[in-house]
């Protein structure tokens, strides 16, 4: 059987005839910031605080030319892949069973889950809707204390339709997570989107042992390899991801930048 990794490469669909990699009426994730950055640089929500937790996000867009709605979509991390107990060590007997020993006794141990599942991030998306182009940004908002919420994180509400020749203003919200535990894992895991109806939607992993997703979308991509410093983006709606330091124009250099991406939306 083909590496969940393989899996991933072989799964990428073509673009659909509006010019995105999702289907109307789904948005589209843009960039995901799973390693946050160590000291100020790694300040991603702008409280002031840098949280390995926390400052997580990942960021979505409405990439069709007509209004979507968010509500119900659910965000989720990988969840753990069940191993096996280890097995007898080599000086351990194994006595034969008798009419005395139950018949259970002689069965191989069963799979033993590990023990952060119950430590994952979801998130539901509440009732606000995205114009054409209009982007959400979700941060973990783990703070530890009574901290604030994400500065400028805006209400469960309809975003209001922007101005003509006016960009619609980024939506912020924020998961507040109750634990430092609940977060993506650096070294491997993955972030997918599930539509209102239960259907996955698009999944993104990285590392080369990502947790797996709870069902098989039809899209999954797969993070650049490297040990990089930020959020990895992508530079249009029907190209993959890069580190976001590789950006071009007013982002090159920038180690993420969530709440900004600039890809003119696909015509419906």
């Amino acid at each position: 059987m083909l590496p969940f990794v393989a899996l991933c490469l072989l799964a990428q669909p073509a673009p659909d005839k509006a010019g995105s990699l999702v289907p109307f009426p789904h948005p589209l994730i843009t960039e995901v910031l799973f390693n946050v950055p160590p000291g100020a640089e790694g300040d991603a929500d702008g409280d002031g605080i840098r949280s390995a937790t926390g400052d997580e996000f990942v960021e979505l867009v409405n990439p069709h030319g007509q209004p979507i709605s968010l509500k119900g979509y659910i965000l989720a991390d990988g969840k753990n892949a069940k191993r096996p107990a280890p097995p007898p060590r080599p000086n351990q007997k194994n006595p034969k069973p008798d009419a005395t020993t139950p018949e259970k006794d002689s069965q191989p141990p069963k799979p033993q889950a590990l023990p952060d599942d119950n430590a994952r991030v979801t998130f539901a998306f509440p009732d606000i809707t995205l114009q054409p182009g209009q982007v959400v940004v979700v941060f973990n908002g783990y703070t530890g204390d009574a901290a604030p919420k994400v500065p400028g994180e805006s209400p469960a509400a309809p975003a209001s339709p922007p101005k003509p020749g006016e960009k619609p203003e980024a939506v912020r919200l924020s998961m507040n997570i109750n634990s430092q535990f609940a977060a993506f894992g650096n070294n491997g895991d993955c972030v997918s989107l599930t539509a209102p109806d239960g259907k996955p939607v698009q999944c993104i992993t990285w590392g080369l042992q990502p947790k797996t997703p709870d069902d098989f979308a039809p899209l999954i991509e797969h993070a650049p390899e490297g040990r990089f410093r930020g959020s990895v983006t992508r530079v249009a709606m029907t190209k993959g991801l890069i580190p976001h330091r590789d950006q071009t124009g007013d982002l090159k250099g920038l180690l993420y930048s969530p709440g900004v991406w600039e890809a003119a939306p696909s015509k419906k």
